[in-house]
């Protein structure tokens, strides 16, 4: 939260600033690492309850007011030993004078920015990052079982500015955005029933030997998400796209031995039984028609990445994709080894690209989803390629035979 728009506030430090964490606050952090949250289990808790959620820990650490880590709060906290970690300051007796709803809705909103990759510069967020992780904290806690108007409730308590102050949000832009959140169609919810299947349930076709994973019917915003670094004039502006059926889609990119199994060979420069395969666009499509499926919409690929959520990201980029910051090399890598998404779907980012159905307007066939050549600012979950001068493989969706 910006100093501007909450008082007392909760701070996560994410301003990268290499020089200042490796010369001043590194140290202090790395002595600090004891420091425990008094009298407020609970807050972990929660936190790992969110984890477990995502399929990944969220990795933040809580620090009282009172400590003198407070003052040099200038934070690049993603440093030594505690790298994959980011902190949050907070003023002790406020979050725990909070109902638990209006305590785990400003964790859950400080653990978004944080597994959105948002950075705090100038001692601020900005409007969309703001809005974007109200967001995000809504729907976490429906999925985890608080009501809309319990919500709600906790949120006015928390004593947001009426008026935008420095550019930031409004109370009625917030609360809104709660609502957004909560969603009136249950079918977003992880945990929703949906024709008999629950969201997330997973089963292996028999005929490459692989598992997929059940994705709800429901709703989402297709296209370029807010605060997004970079975005192409075909992702704006973004629209609300209706998934009226659920489907099934791979839980991981067709590796190599799923691929040679089916096909009886391997396209692949880079061999590898658990590592994606490489194909172009029609033995892509090819694959998935011989095991009983057929290549996603970009709709549909869109909507399993997104997992429910707004951001380009589902979560630090560095917990969940191969890209060029950390694929020695540029090669690609097995598939499962970092983190899924709320649905439990890996490598939907980096890696290797991913075909569907979708082309553009000259007849190109379009591919979802970077590859391990990506920069992390091309990386997002509504960004469309065509697939040259990249790895490209293969993840199938429709109904299981």
């Amino acid at each position: 939260m910006g100093r501007n728009a909450w008082r007392p506030l909760l701070w996560i430090g994410l301003a990268i600033a290499p020089a200042c964490c490796a010369e001043n606050l590194c140290p202090l952090l790395a002595a600090a690492q004891g420091y425990a949250l008094p009298a407020a289990p609970e807050a972990y808790t929660f936190l790992d309850s969110i984890g477990k959620l995502l399929g990944t820990p969220t990795r933040l650490r809580l620090f009282p007011s009172s400590s003198p880590l407070v003052a040099k709060r200038a934070a690049a906290q993603m440093c030594g030993a505690a790298a994959n970690e980011r902190w949050i300051f907070y003023d002790q007796s406020y979050l725990n004078a909070l109902s638990a709803n209006a305590r785990n809705f400003v964790l859950a909103h400080e653990a978004a920015h944080h597994l959105s990759g948002d950075t705090l510069l100038a001692d601020e967020w900005n409007k969309e990052q703001e809005l974007a992780a109200d967001y995000s904290a809504a729907v976490w806690l429906t999925r985890l079982g608080v009501g809309r108007e319990a919500l709600l409730q906790a949120f006015d308590t928390l004593g947001f500015a009426v008026e935008s102050v420095g550019g930031y949000p409004t109370r009625a832009e917030r609360r809104a955005k709660v609502i957004e959140g909560t969603g009136e169609n249950t079918n977003t919810n992880p945990g929703a029933i949906v024709s008999g299947r629950q969201a997330g349930e997973t089963r292996v076709n028999p005929k490459d030997n692989l598992t997929y994973v059940w994705i709800p019917a429901g709703k989402f915003m297709m296209g370029c998400s807010p605060g997004e670094y970079y975005c192409d004039k075909g992702e704006k502006p973004a629209h609300e796209v209706t998934i009226a059926q659920g489907f099934w889609i791979g839980q991981t990119e067709v590796t190599q031995e799923a691929y040679q199994k089916v096909m009886g060979k391997n396209p692949t420069r880079l061999k590898g039984a658990k590592l994606p395969v490489e194909t172009e666009w029609d033995e892509a499509q090819n694959f998935c028609g011989s095991v009983g499926m057929r290549l996603p919409t970009e709709a549909e690929w869109e909507y399993a990445a997104r997992a429910g959520g707004g951001q380009s990201l589902y979560m630090d980029i560095a917990a969940m994709a191969w890209y060029v910051d950390n694929s020695a090399g540029f090669r690609t890598h097995e598939v499962m080894m970092l983190a899924p998404n709320a649905w439990g779907l890996y490598d939907m980012l980096g890696n290797v690209e991913e075909w569907t159905s979708g082309r553009f307007s000259n007849g190109d066939h379009v591919a979802r989803g970077g590859s391990s050549l990506a920069s992390a600012e091309s990386l997002s979950v509504s960004h469309p390629s065509t697939g040259l001068l990249t790895y490209v493989g293969i993840r199938c969706a429709g109904d299981l035979p």
